[in-house]
């Protein structure tokens, strides 16, 4: 099947008969070199990034999530709330226990 009709019928038919390169010589072979050293270089990169996507990746396995910093926050809050409280009642009672001691003085008297 020959085509005859396209976006290419501008062409010559003898421009491709000569020998694999291009109309006018064209420099082919510079440009298929220098996209040939691109892609190296892409290829080099994109190593180098998953390489460190992939160190980035184990790290994010070990960082806390939202919620396990919220569990943290409040579990702290509760064990200060706890102790102040602590504290505070030992001293109402050590003032009671003083202000007890200081009624029975009073009445024995």
């Amino acid at each position: 099947m020959t085509v005859t009709k396209g976006p290419w019928s501008d062409v010559r038919q003898g421009d491709f008969l000569s020998g694999g390169e291009p109309p006018n010589g064209g420099g082919m072979d510079p440009r298929v070199d220098r996209l040939e050293r691109v892609v190296e270089r892409c290829e080099t990169d994109l190593t180098d990034i998953k390489v460190t996507l992939a160190g980035v990746s184990e790290r994010l396995k070990h960082v806390p999530t939202k919620a396990q910093l919220l569990g943290w926050g409040l579990t702290g809050a509760v064990l200060i709330v706890a102790a102040l409280w602590g504290i505070i009642g030992t001293l109402l009672a050590a003032n009671n226990a003083q202000l007890a001691s200081e009624i029975v003085k009073s009445i024995a008297k």
